[in-house]
């Protein structure tokens, strides 16, 4: 099933893929995965970087050889990495695996797939439940945004507060039904709204007093989570900042109640 996809790629002992688009002794350029035209000019690299199914074959297998239309070997994840990198905006750590994924915000794995496309738009949600370690009931036919609230109310179960570090793609980027242009709620109304969010990272638990590991809930009317408080000239403050950012007031409210 497609849930399993990824458990299957991280088992395999050896994962081989085979770009058919590049010929790897006669396309000339920055990397080896540049397509030789028929007038051998040069254009991007292999529409493989460009799949979101293809994502998953990239960062969950343990050892990947890359081959061309000749079944000619072209390198492997490790000898490549610093290809890979440039072309996926993933980092090298992550893709030869010095560095666990685990590491890797929820903000920054979803800038990951922005840009890839899918056959059916709702894979491009189920392409990454593997990735994400969560079970999502395969539904086709209810639309990418209806695909993409569902992933994100299962990824509110972490206390990573990274799924909340979004912003609009830009100026000519259009709502998707249902949202108007100048109100959004707390949760991004598109896949989209992470592509400048690579960066994020998870803040250092040595600088802050952590919330509590239940994470987030989706309640009736908006968003709840506990918060801590800290005491500051014998008064108690409630901190309502997410990553260090006030929340604005949003279409999703935002609940909050205090821990001591």
């Amino acid at each position: 099933s497609l849930n399993s996809m990824y458990k299957w790629y991280s088992q395999a002992s050896e994962c081989l893929i085979y770009l058919s688009d590049v010929n790897h002794t006669v396309a000339k350029g920055p990397t080896p995965f540049v397509v030789a035209a028929a007038d051998e000019s040069e254009v991007p690299e292999s529409q493989w970087f460009t799949r979101g199914w293809t994502l998953q074959e990239l960062l969950a297998s343990k050892t990947a050889r890359f081959y061309d239309v000749n079944w000619d070997e072209i390198g492997t994840k490790e000898t490549l990495a610093p290809d890979l990198q440039r072309i996926t905006h993933i980092e090298a750590g992550y893709l030869d695996h010095r560095k666990s994924l685990q590491l890797a915000s929820i903000a920054t794995k979803l800038s990951w797939v922005c840009d890839r496309i899918t056959t059916r738009p709702e894979d491009k949600v189920y392409s990454l439940v593997g990735l994400f370690d969560v079970y999502l009931p395969i539904q086709y036919g209810e639309g990418l945004m209806k695909a993409f609230r569902r992933l994100q109310l299962e990824l509110l179960t972490t206390p990573d507060e990274s799924i909340f570090a979004w912003t609009l793609p830009g100026p000519s980027w259009e709502p998707p039904p249902g949202y108007d242009s100048d109100e959004y709620g707390l949760l991004a109304p598109s896949i989209e709204c992470f592509g400048k969010s690579g960066s994020v990272t998870h803040v250092n638990k040595a600088d802050y007093r952590p919330r509590s590991a239940a994470g987030y809930s989706m309640v009736q009317t908006g968003v709840m989570f506990p918060v801590p408080t800290i005491e500051f000239e014998k008064k108690v403050w409630n901190w309502y900042t997410i990553s260090g950012l006030f929340v604005p007031p949003a279409t999703i409210p935002l609940l909050a109640y205090a821990e001591r």
